[in-house]
Formats: structure tokens, sequence, C-alpha cells
């Protein structure tokens, strides 16, 4: 069984249908849904999903009934263990910035 990981994001987005059409292989496509996705990758995320199941991908999706966020201090919400400071992120580890200084720039690759 061959699975992409789908986060609904450009990348993610382009293999999913790179697979529904055939051009490359994957079977499921799995959604971890961490409720904390904007509007509008929803909407996308409704309107896409069937047509990527339409063309033989199937799209798993994990979570969001199961609320993945605890109550913090002023009310707020934050992912179980994360640093008070830190803001959602993904990038690689070799490439990625202390979080420990939250007004500190996000380090740019290949740009200035």
């Amino acid at each position: 069984m061959k699975v992409i990981s789908l986060g609904w994001g450009v990348q993610s987005w382009t293999l999913a249908a790179m697979a529904a059409l055939g051009e490359i292989e994957a079977d499921v496509a799995i959604h971890a849904d961490t409720t904390w996705e904007k509007s509008a990758t929803y909407d996308f995320a409704r309107q896409w999903q069937p047509w990527l199941e339409n063309h033989g991908l199937r799209v798993a999706v994990v979570g969001g009934d199961n609320p993945p966020v605890v109550p913090r201090r002023g009310g707020e919400n934050a992912y179980p263990g994360a640093h008070q400071h830190a803001k959602r992120r993904a990038t690689a580890p070799a490439m990625h910035k202390s979080l420990e200084n939250p007004a500190d720039p996000p380090l740019v690759v290949g740009g200035t």
C-alpha cells in the first residue's frame, strides 16, 4: 500500500492530484485533522475530496472529532506539549530556527 500525507496545502494537494490522475502511485491520502486549519482549508477539502475519491484516491481523515487541543492560561488553546510561545510550523529539522524568541523572524531558505 502506498500512502501520501495530505495537509491540503499546495505541495500535498499537488501530490494527491497527481496520484488521482495516475501520474504517481498512491492508494490512500491521509489527512491528520488538527482542527486548527483555516476555514478556507476546510472549504477546499470539502470541494476537492470527492474529486480525489472519484478519481480512485481514497482520502482517510483522522482526528477532527476528537479535540486535539488542551486549555491553556488565558483561555487559548495549545497542542499538548507545545511550547507556550511556539506557533504551528512545518519545517525540516535542519532548517528550523529556535522558537525561544518568538519575535525572531522566520528563517527563509534560499531567500534574503
